[in-house]
């Protein structure tokens, strides 16, 4: 049998096992705790459900109206009064007692059927009530044992991040060069400035479109992982889609200001009429444009115009309804400002946070960001031009 290939960088792995092992414990407890709150967020969602099917009958049953009980009986009454002025035997006057007697019996019949139905109708929104009330105490319990699994796991995924790259070293890795092992040896901090400065980092070249730069750092993962290239691609795209999207979603956006649209609306004039848009439902999509391609007519973009504190009426030359629609080819995304605020040194606990949700799908990205982390934050020049 032959010996597999040691995998570079696993000398650091290994003198971090128990820190990955941790990871590996307190993440599949997250998991767990995500999976039984989801169950108790369904169990709620089908209570709500049931409680309004319960009041709906509730509702639909009528009870007992004594007013009406009573027009009845009174019309009853008269019933028998007039069949008994017209009887003209005793057994026609029985009979119309008898008659009359009958139509008292279903009367009361009728109304105690009526109050039975209501009290159990009554009866079954107060047991839905109860148990509801019940589930959303367990579904807000089980939301807090989510939040406390999930930070229990991104503070382990922190430290096995600082152990890995507390005992990986540029020397280490394959195709370091020079100033990358100058820099780890001065100790000298890296972030991605709020103001670009000297020469850009892998991260702020991949999101501001460098593909060369995309595929050339997961090659370079890779040499560290053991996976492949296109693996580690598809988690830093991944990755990309996530950052743009927050920072689209955060008002982290450019635009065009040789549109002429645009370029009549100051910088957060702009951002403003992008967010009144988004209230009225129509969403701005780095990726697909307008949401679902639900796009603006010329009225909807006059009521954005409105809720962003400007009048449409001192406007002129406003987009036609298939300029609006072309409208977002003229919005970009600043997600090199958008790290710089939320995450500048690329610690993985900022990462996650500055992504939200988004970052769900990223676990095996959070689980090697020791290795990632150096690698976005080295010197674009240092990958070289080519990834073949």
């Amino acid at each position: 049998m032959s010996t597999p290939s040691p995998v570079p960088g696993a000398s650091a792995a290994d003198g971090c096992a128990e820190a990955r092992a941790t990871v590996d414990a307190r993440c599949a407890e997250a998991h767990a705790a995500t999976a039984v709150h989801e169950t108790a967020v369904e169990r709620a969602r089908e209570l709500r459900r049931e409680l309004v099917a319960a009041q709906h009958r509730l509702e639909e049953a009528a009870g007992d109206d004594p007013q009406m009980r009573a027009a009845e009986k009174a019309a009853a009454r008269d019933t028998y009064q007039l069949a008994r002025s017209m009887a003209e035997t005793d057994d026609e006057a029985r009979e119309a007692v008898a008659s009359w007697a009958k139509a008292l019996d279903r009367i009361n019949r009728t109304a105690s059927l009526r109050r039975r139905e209501r009290a159990k109708a009554k009866a079954a929104v107060a047991t839905v009530e109860e148990v509801l009330h019940a589930s959303e105490r367990e579904e807000q319990a089980t939301k807090m044992r989510v939040d406390q699994a999930e930070a229990a796991c991104l503070d382990a995924r922190v430290r096995l991040a600082g152990c890995e790259e507390g005992t990986q070293s540029p020397e280490s890795a394959p195709n370091a060069d020079a100033s990358e092992q100058q820099a780890a040896s001065s100790g000298r901090a890296v972030a991605i400035s709020r103001t670009p400065s000297g020469p850009p980092l892998v991260i702020e070249s991949i999101v501001t479109g460098d593909r060369t730069a995309l595929e050339l750092a997961a090659a370079r993962l890779a040499e560290f992982t053991g996976r492949s290239p296109a693996e580690e691609q598809l988690q830093l795209q991944e990755l990309l889609d996530a950052v743009v999207s927050s920072a689209a979603e955060d008002g982290y956006l450019l635009f065009d200001q040789g549109h002429r649209f645009w370029s009549g609306l100051s910088f957060e004039e702009a951002r403003n009429v992008i967010g009144a848009l988004a209230r009225l439902g129509f969403l701005f999509e780095p990726a697909e444009g307008w949401h679902a391609g639900r796009a603006p007519a010329p009225t909807d973009l006059s009521m954005a115009l409105a809720y962003a504190g400007l009048d449409p009426r001192n406007m002129r030359d406003l987009p036609t309804a298939e300029e609006l629609a072309a409208l977002p080819t003229s919005i970009g995304v600043d997600a090199r400002a958008f790290l710089a605020a939320q995450a500048p040194e690329l610690t993985i606990d900022n990462v996650v946070r500055a992504l939200g949700r988004r970052a769900d799908a990223l676990e095996q990205l959070w689980n090697a960001w020791g290795q990632v982390r150096p690698i976005l934050l080295g010197e674009r020049h240092a990958l070289g031009s080519s990834s073949g």
